[in-house]
């Protein structure tokens, strides 16, 4: 965390040619936390050398800040490799964009994204229940019901009003009815037997 050497280090980065000493480099600013190299690491997730990507991916996820999150956000999409290496830092930063992008990938066309996804924010817990809640006011079917299934996982009594918000207003799908009385079934306080067996069903 001496922030101290970072100038020193971003001229150096800025005059190599050699790969392994802007390996390290790169590598170095992302111990050091500074956000002054945001902007340098940025362009090195974007290089021809996929260990110097994925070294870049890692030293913006310890720089940690909503900045570095974006950047890093932009860079999904290309390689699966790389999306679920940026996830796994989004599950570990867990500030509000992070969440954000993590609750966004809910809806990717990618199952083994969404299924990623999913399983982190369960894993986060009751801190990502506000954003989830954000989804039930949306009509994509398929994304409610992934939001709902989450819900249900994470278990946390503040989705249950939300829930029964959604079910006041009739949803269309009956597959999201019947998600939605699923996830309450799991819910603190309104755990109804008959429920549970036809989840297990």
């Amino acid at each position: 965390r001496y922030e101290e050497a970072t100038p020193a280090l971003l001229d150096l980065i800025a005059a190599s040619e050699n790969e392994s000493e802007i390996l390290l480099t790169v590598e170095s600013l992302g111990l050091i936390g500074d956000p002054e190299a945001i902007n340098t690491l940025t362009d090195y997730l974007y290089a021809a050398n996929r260990e110097l990507i994925m070294a870049a991916v890692q030293s913006l996820g310890q720089v940690g800040t909503p900045t570095a999150m974006h950047r890093l956000a932009e860079r999904m999409g290309t390689d699966n490799e790389i999306d679920y290496l940026i996830l796994s830092i989004f599950s570990e930063v867990q500030d509000q964009i992070s969440l954000e992008k993590l609750n966004d990938t809910i809806r990717s066309h990618y199952a083994h994204m969404r299924t990623f996804a999913k399983a982190e924010l369960v894993r986060i817990g009751p801190k990502a229940v506000p954003v989830l809640i954000e989804n039930l006011l949306h009509d994509d079917p398929d994304f409610l019901i992934h939001t709902l299934n989450v819900l249900g996982d994470i278990g946390d009594e503040s989705a249950i009003v939300p829930i029964r918000k959604l079910l006041t207003n009739e949803p269309k799908s009956a597959n999201v009815r019947f998600a939605a009385y699923e996830a309450l079934a799991l819910l603190p306080l309104k755990k109804r037997p008959s429920l549970q067996i036809t989840e297990k069903i």
